[in-house]
């Protein structure tokens, strides 16, 4: 018989003063797989619960220090279709580039927040 055992943790990280939301998403033994930023229009909670307002836009850092722009043409279609102005087409791609320029220098920062927090969870 064979028998998997596998789970994927994913932490996620709402900061109600930027445009970035963080997941952080770890393997079955709480290895890191990837940081993931979702660029937002707005991030907020609604009834207690938190939303972002998603712009297509995302930057993804590997546990190897990657750093990766995705979904570029998903932002494009969007902004083809008019679901996304050019004010937020422009606000996305400035978020994106601040933030990576922010991840080169702080890699280690992240995985000690992120794996800090996992920590804490998995006491639980």
């Amino acid at each position: 018989m064979l028998r998997i055992n596998f789970k994927i943790i994913w932490l996620e990280f709402y900061d109600y003063n930027s445009k970035v939301k963080l997941t952080a998403i770890y393997d079955n033994n709480n290895e890191i797989i990837e940081w993931y930023f979702d660029i937002a229009r707005e991030i907020g909670k609604e009834n207690g619960v938190p939303f972002e307002d998603d712009l297509y836009l995302d930057v993804v850092v590997t546990p190897n220090g990657n750093i990766s722009l995705l979904d570029e043409d998903e932002l494009k279609e969007a902004f083809d279709r008019f679901e996304v102005n050019e004010e937020d087409y422009d606000m996305a791609y400035n978020e994106a580039e601040q933030l990576m320029n922010i991840l080169k220098y702080n890699k280690e920062k992240l995985k000690d927040f992120t794996e800090k927090h996992l920590k804490e969870m998995l006491k639980e």
